[in-house]
Formats: structure tokens, C-alpha cells, sequence
């Protein structure tokens, strides 16, 4: 595994590529997710750029790796395929990235293919965008809920410009970690808003997204206790029955920590009502 190490003293460190070394079929791969939202999610200051530069170099150090047959012939054991990822693709020392422990398999197919997306899917699926083009994503449920404040209104413009609406309000955590939220509206409390849409393609893609924003809601859990944030969630149904069960198991995910509330995307225009109301505007 390539790993991202935030802090050695911490030891934080995230998954952000895959090395399969296939000796016996003289084939070496090299994975990474096209999309780092995961990584700059829990690390906003991490230097994406740089880390796509190490992507393209060991790809490309793969590639030339792949017209020399005769290096596979020492791949005996898991030692000497320490030694080689270092002294070919990257060294050990104290940077941020790093490759981790190797492990061995056996081969339960020759099509390598097929392995190489078995474990892109274990791996780096996490990575994927949440969206899909075609569904009702989180933009979809942000873009209602405008929709219904403005079209409700024509006094909405002014309460931006008061700041008792905000786009894009940041909650820092530590100087170097701050989490960003779509939209924010005051009356007492703060509500913070998240869209947050589950019209995906798996179940673990649901379970997934869920666990994600429980981690970030429990982790301000204290901080939103503190300063009086809610947290109002607006949620997107999947359309396939077969995801319904795993819907249910991520609102359930969602509703733990305290302070957030579930506004599901056929409450959204009564939301931006209450918003509107709470706000003394006429709805």
C-alpha cells in the first residue's frame, strides 16, 4: 500500500495507491484514485499536487520496469520486494509518502485484470466521487433548498449581504484543520448545512458515506455544543429498492451524534420555509 503519512508523531496515514508485484507472470501494477476528495477532506493542506507528481513518476517508472523480465527472476520472498520498491520506485526516508508492509496472496485467477479491480475496489474506492451525473447528488440537494429560499422570498439577498446567511462557513479544528460547510443560517443558533445525497451505486458506497460525515459530526461534536451549531442534514434517497435497507442503516449512522437533523429531500421546500420563518422573512 501507498501510504500518505500526515504525522509520523500521530502515525495518520491514509491509503492512496496500490503495488501488485506479480512475479511468476513478470508484471508489476501501479494504482491511484483519479479524485483525492477523501485525502483533502481530512487533510486540506495536503499537497495534492505533488503527491499526482509521485503518481505519474512510479507509473512511469512501472511502465519501463515492465520491459525488463529478467528483474522478476530474485522476487523470491517479501524481503527482496522491499528492497526493490526502494531502491526503484521510492526510498525510504521521512517523507509523507511512503509504500507500507508487503504482503503475499495466492493467485486465484490468471486474469490479472480481474485482480487489479478487486482491489481497487477495496481499496481505493473510497475515492470515487459520491456523485453520479446522472442521480440527484448533493449539489441537487443544496441547489433545492436555494431554489425554495429564494424563490419564497425576494428579501433572501439581504440577509446574505447581513451575514445571517453565509455560503462556504469554516469551522477550524486546529490551525492546520478546518472543515468548510455549504451553507450556514443564524437565529439564535447556528444551523449548518450539509447536502448529503445517497442515490449511489452500492451499498457499501452508502455505509461508506455515511460513517465519513458520522466521524466529521462526533469529531465537532464539542466544538458545536460550545458555540450552539445544529447540524441539518439534507439527505437524497437512492432510487434502487435494493439500497433502501442500507438508506435506512446510514440515517440511523447519521442521527448518533448529537445535534444533526435529517431533513430528507421531500422536507427540503418545508425547510426552507422554517428557515425563512425563523429568519422573520415571509414565506
Amino acid at each position: 500500500m501507498l501510504q500518505y503519512q500526515h504525522s509520523q508523531v500521530l502515525g495518520e496515514v491514509l491509503n492512496v495507491g496500490v503495488l501488485l508485484i506479480f512475479p511468476t507472470q513478470k508484471r508489476l501494477a501501479f494504482l491511484y484514485p483519479e479524485h483525492l476528495f477523501r485525502l483533502k477532506t481530512a487533510y486540506p493542506h495536503a499537497p495534492e499536487r505533488v503527491i499526482r507528481t509521485y503518481f505519474k513518476g512510479i507509473s512511469k517508472r512501472i511502465e519501463q520496469l515492465n520491459q525488463q523480465p529478467e528483474i522478476f527472476a530474485n522476487f523470491v520472498n517479501a524481503n527482496y520486494a522491499i528492497h526493490f520498491i526502494a531502491a526503484e520506485l521510492l526510498p525510504e526516508d521521512s517523507s509523507a509518502l511512503q509504500f507500507g508492509k508487503v504482503s503475499t496472496a495466492l493467485l486465484y485467477t490468471e486474469d490479472l485484470g480481474k485482480i487489479e479491480k478487486q482491489y481497487r475496489n477495496t481499496y481505493l474506492s473510497l475515492y470515487e466521487p459520491f456523485q453520479d451525473i446522472e442521480k440527484k447528488d448533493d449539489a441537487f440537494l443544496l441547489k433545492k433548498y436555494k431554489d425554495g429560499l429564494f424563490k419564497k422570498s425576494e428579501s433572501i439577498q439581504r440577509l446574505f449581504g447581513e451575514k445571517r446567511i453565509q455560503n462556504n462557513f469554516v469551522i477550524n479544528v486546529t490551525e492546520d484543520e478546518f472543515f468548510k460547510f455549504d451553507l450556514a443560517w443564524k437565529n439564535g443558533s447556528t444551523n449548518l448545512v450539509t447536502p448529503l445525497s445517497f442515490d449511489l451505486q452500492r451499498k457499501e458506497s452508502i455505509i461508506r458515506k455515511a460513517t465519513f460525515q458520522f466521524g466529521k459530526f462526533t469529531l465537532l461534536e464539542d466544538i458545536a455544543i460550545k458555540n450552539n451549531y445544529n447540524f441539518d442534514v439534507l439527505v437524497g434517497k437512492p432510487r434502487r429498492q435494493e439500497l433502501f435497507k442500507s438508506y435506512d442503516k446510514a440515517l440511523d449512522i447519521l442521527q448518533r451524534p448529537k445535534r444533526v437533523e435529517i431533513i430528507e429531500e421531500e422536507e427540503i421546500d418545508n425547510y426552507s420555509a422554517k428557515t425563512l420563518k425563523a429568519l422573520c422573512l415571509h414565506a
